[in-house]
């Protein structure tokens, strides 16, 4: 069982933060798993009231609501409290429900009428506490919270108003009946939900888990085990005999297996830079271009979280800017080897983004570069080809179902590092965009044949041309 504390008071360890972690002690004693937001450390924009259907997300903006939105998902209580201010919820609150309002738009039905439409499918138990002072009223509080709940499928289950008139910051914590009563209700609310629910076989109970696994592997905290600015020093010391190396904003971040796209990108970049360290052997380059910008190519390991393990070395050293070159098979028959690929929504089938993103958010490549690729490419005169992207852990497992499913959704092209990459710059606030070359087609006779083939060959050296023109002016 898991729960989740949201806390809409600016103040720590003020009555509402103690009502809401005394509610959360109670549900751990019991073996639930729990969690606790503080609204006001988040990072949410206002509603803008865009009207837009956000489908697939929950919401067009991408920011620390995603947080609210896989706890939604995620966990089988809310807990929610806030101070009364101006007889309604803070701020803070305030602005979490409002964005909320996307959890049932007002949408056209298959029958041409209108309608609300519930996303947030699974249904939740809910605890709200206000608190206020002495002679506030609740009612304005109340009415603005049940909507919300509404809205986000919760049933309200246990209610906490507390009135006071003690001002010094935590003053609840000395009255032990309070803190009593919202203790017993964590505990309360974890027999309950053991109550109602029925003893089911192991495989049956896998099949409810596995739903939420990946939404549980999320975690914002930053008190990791291990740093990559602690990490990198064992890793570049042995390659490079440097703690450090030099790591420019701009870095092209290439695989060097199939056509040696690292090696074909640093050729490309050597006519248009001088390298001030290189290191190429051992996949890595700094150059310094004509007007005197930095740029980095970097070997990428594979799979997914040796890739993500190096773009994390790479980004705690000062990369700002990256662009991911590989290959990718193709989805489509007309889409042959040797095309080049420019992928902009992600579909995520690996495990490494789930611990960067929760899943509700849609990750997508960097607009910026993506035109900033484009408008070298039609320099160049190489054509794009744009389209959704797939990225999968398990090459063995890309069925013929699965593979028809998301051609028809408009997927073009499958890798396995991609996505993972992508999860790891949404999380460190980076751009990062890619460019794939097609190593062959999806078919019933794959033969791997189009590594081999001279359109294959071509189509390295135009990806190379390509990024070694994003970042690098002659």
């Amino acid at each position: 069982m898991k729960v989740c504390g949201i806390v809409g008071s600016p103040v720590k360890n003020g009555n509402v933060d103690l009502l809401v972690s005394q509610v959360l002690e109670g549900a751990s004693s019991q073996g639930a798993e729990i969690h606790k937001l503080y609204l006001n450390d988040l990072r949410i924009r206002p509603c803008q009231s865009c009207g837009a259907d956000p489908y697939p997300k929950h919401c067009r903006f991408d920011d620390d609501m995603s947080l609210i939105y896989a706890a939604l998902e995620s966990c089988d209580v809310i807990v929610l409290g806030s101070p009364v201010y101006f007889d309604t919820v803070s701020a803070q609150a305030k602005l979490m429900i409002d964005r909320c309002n996307c959890l049932m738009p007002y949408v056209e039905k298959p029958d041409g009428t209108f309608g609300f439409e519930r996303r947030m499918e699974r249904q939740k138990k809910g605890v709200f506490i206000a608190v206020a002072g002495t002679g506030q009223e609740f009612n304005t509080i109340r009415t603005t919270v049940s909507g919300f709940l509404t809205w986000a499928n919760i049933e309200p289950v246990e209610t906490i108003l507390y009135p006071h008139d003690n001002d010094d910051i935590g003053g609840v914590k000395d009255d032990e009946q309070q803190m009593s009563q919202a203790l017993g209700i964590g505990t309360e609310i974890v027999h309950a939900h053991a109550k109602r629910d029925k003893p089911r076989t192991m495989k049956t109970r896998l099949a409810g888990l596995e739903k939420r696994w990946a939404a549980s592997w999320f975690d914002p905290s930053d008190d990791v085990v291990i740093h990559p600015e602690t990490d990198r020093k064992r890793w570049w010391q042995d390659a490079y005999g440097t703690d450090c190396i030099k790591v420019a904003p701009h870095v092209l971040f290439a695989v060097n297996r199939h056509g040696r796209f690292f090696d074909a990108v640093c050729d490309a970049v050597d006519q248009l830079a001088v390298a001030v360290r290189d290191y190429r052997a051992k996949g890595y380059v700094h150059y310094r271009t004509s007007s005197s910008d930095l740029v980095t190519v970097y070997r990428s390991h594979i799979p997914a979280p040796w890739a993500a393990q190096a773009l994390e070395l790479l980004i705690s050293a000062g990369a700002e800017q990256i662009v991911f070159v590989n290959g990718a098979g193709s989805l489509r028959p007309d889409i042959p080897p040797g095309s080049v690929i420019l992928p902009g929504e992600l579909v995520r089938e690996e495990g490494t983004s789930f611990h960067y993103a929760p899943p509700e958010v849609v990750l997508h490549t960097s607009e910026a570069l993506d035109e900033r690729i484009r408008t070298v490419a039609d320099d160049l005169g190489v054509r794009l080809v744009q389209g959704k992207h797939w990225t999968t852990d398990a090459i063995y497992r890309e069925t013929w179902t699965k593979v028809e499913r998301f051609r028809d959704h408009g997927m073009v092209s499958v890798d396995m590092e991609l996505s993972a990459l992508a999860g790891v710059a949404h999380y460190r606030q980076c751009e990062l965009s890619s460019l794939l070359v097609v190593t062959d087609i999806l078919s019933r006779s794959h033969t791997w044949s189009g590594i081999a083939s001279p359109q294959f060959r071509q189509g390295v050296k135009r990806i190379a041309q390509i990024v070694a023109r994003v970042f690098c002016t002659s």
